[in-house]
């Protein structure tokens, strides 16, 4: 298995992961990078200057961002920069998924529909599924509850929210 190879916006790096003997391995340029059980979900800055990716190390998922390893999750979704510098992805710990935007953790929920942030990363909206009804959190308050709620998007400011709903 092999990822697509991305080249890193603003740069001439081309990087890819693929599985070769049991271990899958990031190459950047032709060079093996890290070797891990299983990778998956990379992600560059807009100005390639940084990249994280989502890997199994033991049982868990974490995030390598810029050589740091994450807290350790059951599964990890969604894996980009917001603004083009800000971690963000959804992470699952105990059944239960979080929004991790920059170094936190935000909400705790079972189904997570869809999700936006603010280039800053300072602002999060989130549609969940509880009791039943699509719910629009934004910054862990709820807003609107609907039958369903499709998506959901933020301006770069945090101050505009969209989303499609009946």
């Amino acid at each position: 298995r092999a990822s697509l190879p991305i080249f890193i916006p603003s740069t001439t790096t081309c990087v890819y992961y693929g599985r070769r003997r049991g271990v899958e391995s990031v190459v950047s340029n032709g060079v093996v990078t890290s070797q891990h059980a299983e990778v998956k979900w990379t992600a560059f800055s807009e100005d390639g200057s940084r990249s994280a990716y989502a890997c199994k190390v033991g049982e868990a998922w974490r995030v390598t961002c810029d050589g740091q390893l994450s807290a350790p999750y059951e599964d990890i979704e969604r894996l980009t920069f917001s603004g083009g510098r800000h971690l963000f992805f959804l992470g699952k710990r105990e059944g239960i998924w979080y929004v991790r935007v920059g170094e936190r953790d935000c909400g705790g929920w079972s189904i997570i529909k869809d999700v936006a942030c603010s280039a800053d990363a300072a602002n999060y909206a989130v549609v969940v599924v509880s009791g039943g009804k699509d719910a629009l959190v934004v910054n862990g308050r709820v807003g609107v509850i609907a039958d369903t709620i499709a998506s959901v998007a933020m301006s770069n400011d945090g101050k505009r929210i969209a989303y499609s709903a009946r």
